[in-house]
């Protein structure tokens, strides 16, 4: 059976993501989405996944991303940049000097930085975006299947007929009332005979096994809320649980 370490939403810490790397198994790892965002080095948690033989998962935080970047308008218009998702923080990380140059001249002429401001700079200069990591973006699936095995960033609905999950890429997303697909469901998954489910999305204080002790048929495994929480991996087939924790050793998002 194959063997992968399974890494929860990194948002852009690449510090708390790199001392989780090097407790973990010898195995290629796999992100559940959310690399990005808050954290300050969102570029370097994305080339990591992008190294040959890790894979990564679609988070809801790298489709807003897009969203902005191909002009989709799935989204609210600048969403992705509102405070509270964290994509200034990932702006930066791509093109640091020019954001910050930007900001200044915002602050000498008074202008306050908003959302929508943000936006329309991010718009007018897209060559801020590494090329090839947009498109590696593009290129990412919503779920990751093997034998025994389903990742994915959200949990899959149990109203979610399986052979409809890939349309969670595409689907429009509303303001209020996260849709039940596989970038933005907060509901407890469904259960599918023979097959663990591992994801992303929902924040707890510790991984939530979902089944039977000893054989479940779904893992949670986000866990980090930020400086002092924990950032989680999980090693399959073992299901064995790593964890750092976020400004022990790093500094946090």
């Amino acid at each position: 059976m194959e063997s992968f370490n399974i890494i929860s939403d990194v948002h852009g810490d690449h510090d708390s993501l790199m001392a989780l790397v090097n407790i973990m198994p010898d195995a290629p790892f796999l992100s559940v989405g959310d690399m990005i965002d808050r954290g300050r080095d969102s570029l370097k948690v994305l080339r990591f996944f992008m190294q040959k033989g890790n894979k990564a998962v679609l988070g809801n935080h790298e489709h807003m991303c897009l969203d902005l970047y191909f002009d989709r308008r799935i989204y609210h218009p600048g969403i992705w940049l509102h405070s509270q998702n964290g994509g200034y923080q990932t702006l930066r990380s791509f093109a640091e000097d020019e954001v910050d140059s930007w900001a200044y001249i915002q602050r000498l002429e008074n202008k306050t930085i908003t959302m929508d401001r943000a936006t329309s700079f991010a718009r007018r200069h897209k060559e801020m975006f590494p090329k090839d990591v947009m498109k590696w973006l593009d290129r990412l699936p919503v779920f990751f299947r093997r034998k025994g095995l389903f990742v994915s960033h959200a949990p899959r609905h149990p109203g979610w007929k399986w052979a409809d999950l890939a349309k969670s890429k595409e689907e429009p997303m509303r303001i209020s009332g996260a849709p039940p697909n596989l970038l933005w469901n907060i509901g407890e998954p469904g259960y599918r005979k023979d097959t663990v489910q591992v994801n992303g999305h929902i924040t707890t204080e510790e991984p939530v096994f979902f089944g039977e002790k000893g054989s479940p048929y779904s893992i949670s495994i986000d866990t980090n809320r930020g400086y002092g929480s924990k950032l989680t991996g999980l090693h399959w087939p073992s299901l064995e649980i790593f964890q750092v924790t976020i400004g022990e050793t790093t500094r946090g998002t």
